[in-house]
């Protein structure tokens, strides 16, 4: 099961639009191998999946 390690911690930039405040990791799986690292000042709409999740 997926889970974040810590708080996604963001500020609100307006009308979908976030940026992330403090680095977080997010594991993909429960061994804990497969880790997506999202640095500060990343921009994200909360629901767009990148294209190389298709």
């Amino acid at each position: 099961m997926s889970c974040f390690t810590s708080p996604a911690i963001m500020e609100m930039l307006g009308h979908y639009k976030w940026r992330v405040y403090e680095p977080f990791r997010f594991y993909l799986s429960e061994d804990k191998n497969d880790v997506i690292e999202v640095p500060v000042g990343f921009v994200t709409d909360l629901a767009t999946v990148p294209r190389i999740f298709w």
